[in-house]
């Protein structure tokens, strides 16, 4: 018999997640009240929603910061400005609008695709609110229903004050 221990792990990464908030975390918990939490390890290259897990790792170039799984992909230019478009493996990168505030910049990115490789990316994450000083602090999934023959969205949260950055 298989045990998939993937919803305890989910469990106790939610508990660490609660426990540790400061900006060098390696695993961070993105929750939405009525679905399973979305769990970013980068320790152990881990995303995964529920008790699906995917492996995640590190795309990076000299022109971009990148980390890629079949569920969850984000890559961002290196430079000091961040464009309003840009495009990475397929994705279309879009900065759909910006939110300010006296402390901090949150970059709202929809991700485009346009390739059958990463379609999971649409019926997963595919808006990304980023903060050049907190990280990814939430995401949206937009979701097709065919038999219900609509789009639902959820939020994530994050669950703590500082989400995933990359390193500079």
């Amino acid at each position: 018999m298989k045990v998939n221990f993937l919803p305890l792990y989910v469990f106790l990464i939610s508990l660490a997640g609660c426990m540790t908030t400061h900006s060098n975390n390696k695993v961070y918990v993105y929750v939405n009240k009525y679905k399973p939490a979305f769990v970013l390890d980068v320790v152990d290259n881990h995303a995964g929603i529920g008790s699906s897990g995917y492996f995640l790792k590190d795309c990076s170039s000299n022109e971009v910061n990148c980390i890629e799984s079949p569920i969850f992909n984000f890559a961002i230019p290196k430079s000091s400005k961040l464009p309003k478009t840009w495009t990475f493996n397929g994705i279309n990168y879009v900065v759909d609008h910006v939110l300010e505030s006296n402390e901090d910049k949150i970059f709202v990115v929809l991700l485009e695709v346009n390739s059958d490789i990463n379609r999971l990316v649409l019926d997963n994450i595919n808006t990304i609110y980023y903060s050049k000083k907190n990280g990814i602090i939430r995401l949206g999934i937009g979701h097709y229903d065919s038999g219900q023959n609509k789009i639902e969205f959820f939020d994530y949260e994050l669950r703590g004050k500082a989400g995933f950055q990359f390193k500079e």
